[in-house]
């Protein structure tokens, strides 16, 4: 039920964490950010320096789905704790969010309108079914990802 009200977000000792020196980044020729929380899920993971350098100083492109659909959340709780930051809740507003770091943003079908407003950040847009709810929808929207990935390499 994501209480109590969220008033703001802190991710307490992330001064502290550090990228596992096993990872094998050299490699790496873009990233996928699925269609997560992007306060629970994707901020916490920038909050360690390491890594929101490694995604601002790269040599790859990123792309992220929205978790917003049709201004509201797939799952879980990112629409309440927009709304609590008093964040409108939607898919433009989650591009924004990511706006120093993200290349390409995925946007459901549903919401293409949005599709300016997005480039207007500066990224490239694209909208596609991103609900999941069979197999084939994942490994679709996994497809549409990886072209669109290889679109902004190019």
């Amino acid at each position: 039920r994501c209480e109590p009200r969220v008033q703001r977000l802190i991710y307490q000792n992330s001064e502290n964490a550090r990228l596992n020196r096993a990872l094998a980044t050299e490699n790496v020729t873009g990233v996928i950010l699925c269609p997560s929380n992007p306060f629970l899920s994707i901020d916490p993971m920038l909050a360690v320096s390491e890594f929101s350098t490694y995604l601002r100083e790269r040599n790859f492109p990123v792309v992220a789905v929205s978790p917003i659909v049709a201004n509201q959340a797939i799952k879980g709780p990112t629409a309440k704790i927009m709304t609590e930051l008093h964040i409108p809740v939607t898919a433009v507003e989650v591009a924004q969010h990511y706006r120093d770091f993200v290349d390409g943003f995925i946007l459901d079908e549903q919401d293409s309108s949005s599709i300016p407003a997005v480039e207007a950040l500066g990224m490239k847009a694209k909208a596609t079914p991103s609900v999941m709810r069979t197999l084939e929808d994942k490994v679709n929207l996994a497809h549409v990802c990886a072209r669109f990935l290889d679109e902004l390499r190019n």
